[in-house]
């Protein structure tokens, strides 16, 4: 598990279920234009509670995500961290709030999406690496906790296993103190 690279982090944004999506496909459409890493968006819109909008890029991919109804944005990373097992959760948790900080201020961005922020969830995107059982929970859980004690203080959080074994292995973490992703974190 030491090379695992396909880290999901989903920072949820408390918005009302009826909010139109279409202002997603504008900001990370404009994003697609200005950096030759990203290479690619796709437009889900019309599935209900599905993915949103994505931009693929050469080794993330940044969404929109509505995903059974609940929405945020999601930033995965396919491949090229660098680092140990802990530095490359450490940054894709870091790369995952500097984007949501980023789609949140964006002056597109729909107004009744709240910036505060309470529940994130950390998986990864290899079942072949890290299947969803109790054995990669003792490997990955004290890295996972490291990383968010370091970012969160300890105390600052609650993290709680997804035990579905039809889902990706992965925590859903509930922070004390909500992130304002309208103002730095750091």
């Amino acid at each position: 598990m030491e090379n695992l690279q396909r880290i999901n982090v989903k920072i949820f944004t408390p918005s009302p279920s009826d909010m139109e999506l279409e202002p997603f496909l504008a900001i990370l459409h404009n994003w697609l234009g200005k950096n030759e890493d990203w290479l690619d968006i796709a437009d889900y819109i019309h599935m209900i509670n599905g993915p949103g909008v994505v931009l693929f890029g050469r080794i993330c991919f940044v969404s929109f995500d509505n995903t059974d109804g609940d929405p945020g944005v999601l930033y995965g990373h396919r491949f090229g961290l660098p680092g140990s097992l802990k530095d490359r959760i450490q940054t894709v948790l870091d790369n995952a709030i500097i984007t949501a900080q980023e789609i949140v201020c964006d002056p597109l961005c729909p107004s009744e999406l709240q910036s505060q922020a309470q529940k994130l969830e950390i998986s990864i995107n290899d079942r072949g690496q890290a299947p969803n059982t109790a054995e990669t929970a003792e490997v990955l859980e004290p890295v996972v906790q490291e990383v968010l004690e370091q970012r969160f203080g300890k105390g600052g959080f609650e993290i709680q296993r997804i035990e579905d074994p039809k889902r990706l292995f992965g925590y859903t973490v509930r922070l004390e103190t909500p992130m304002d992703l309208k103002e730095s974190v750091r």
